[in-house]
């Protein structure tokens, strides 16, 4: 019943877009992934896994083998609230790959 009430709590609690929408925004990625709760922590560990798995696959990043969950998460958030994406409220996908983008670039 607690892990319900969890999962409940992170799908009213992170998507501040509208009720129709399935679409997690940067922002309440923001709120997530800066709580400090154990399951929160543990949301956004898998967020930003397949968030860097997405970009990794799509040629939008090449984030290098052995770069740890804790480091891209620490990525993301410290460069979230600058990001062309945060700041015109779109997905947390989209402002991930932005982040990642930049911060681990494919040579050309």
């Amino acid at each position: 019943m607690k892990k319900l009430v969890a999962i409940l709590s992170v799908v009213l609690f992170a998507n501040q877009a509208s009720a129709e929408s399935t679409v997690l925004s940067s922002k309440g990625a923001h709120s997530l992934c800066t709580t400090e709760a154990t399951h929160w922590v543990d949301f956004c560990n898998g967020l930003i896994q397949g968030y860097a798995d997405y970009a990794n696959l799509s040629g939008a990043a090449c984030i290098p083998t052995g770069t740890t969950r804790t480091t891209m998460i620490t990525v993301y958030i410290n460069f979230l609230q600058q990001s062309d994406a945060y700041k015109n409220d779109d997905s947390a996908l989209q402002a991930a790959v932005e982040i990642l983008g930049k911060a681990y670039p494919c040579s050309n």
